[in-house]
């Protein structure tokens, strides 16, 4: 395999130019890309096949940041340097680079508009069970509901403890 490379598209930290990252060197994009397609057939003679949503994760992310598969050219208004930025999968699978993006605005979404201006070390929601599998369904569906319940629930709109004295 060849070298892999671990940089992520960015600005160039000696010359503080824009590098776009290179997904084919890496070593999960390097898997994939050369075992996938043999899986995919395996499973095929084997009358069992992939559900839709897994064959779109794998697909997309070989597709992700790669200038073949589209792109846009971007230029600075000031200096007028130009560059061209590839499309990304914004799949939440396994593709590091779209995973951290959405991790870094999940996290700016609830510090910014949805978590209480309180002082707190560490907060976690767990919903019933039941509920789990119906959100998952529904978030991977392109909504996320679970957020827009965020400022319900810390205003005290929604109880979520009906009869509990120290939810009040």
């Amino acid at each position: 395999m060849p070298h892999v490379a671990a940089r992520t598209a960015s600005r160039d930290r000696d010359t503080g130019r824009y590098q776009s990252h290179r997904p084919e060197q890496t070593l999960l994009y390097q898997i994939v890309d050369e075992y996938y397609p043999a899986f995919a057939a395996l499973m095929a003679e084997q009358g069992k096949e992939l559900p839709g949503y897994v064959q779109r994760e794998f697909e997309e992310f070989l597709q992700c940041g790669r200038l073949e598969h589209g792109f846009l050219r971007v230029r600075c208004e000031s200096c007028h340097a130009e560059h061209l930025v590839a499309f990304s999968c914004k799949r939440r699978g396994f593709c590091p680079s779209c995973g951290a993006r959405r991790m870094a605005e999940s996290a700016a979404l609830l510090v910014d508009e949805v978590l209480p201006e309180q002082p707190m070390r560490q907060w976690v929601l767990s919903f019933p069970f039941q509920l789990r599998f119906l959100f998952g369904v529904v978030c991977g569906k392109g909504r996320n509901p679970t957020l827009r319940l965020w400022p319900a629930i810390f205003s005290g709109e929604i109880d979520v403890f009906p009869g509990d004295r120290r939810s009040r």
